[in-house]
């Protein structure tokens, strides 16, 4: 599995101080995986992240504290 970043997502997280690490590994354990919109949503404690999923390639469109 490839995780790959948008230039969107990457100037959002560092606006939110969210650190690409912590992106990464909620994304490979997440405590609740949700698909809408043909978007994948991963969260975990009160981090979320939007991704576009093709295969084996995961895009990081956006990430937000909720």
């Amino acid at each position: 599995m490839q995780i790959i970043f948008t230039k969107h997502s990457l100037e959002r997280i560092s606006e939110r101080g969210i650190l690409k690490e912590d992106i990464i590994n909620l994304i490979i354990h997440p405590e609740k995986i949700t698909k809408k919109h043909g978007k994948t949503f991963y969260k975990l404690n009160n981090l979320e992240v939007c991704c576009e999923q093709k295969e084996k390639v995961i895009k990081a469109v956006a990430a937000y504290w909720i």
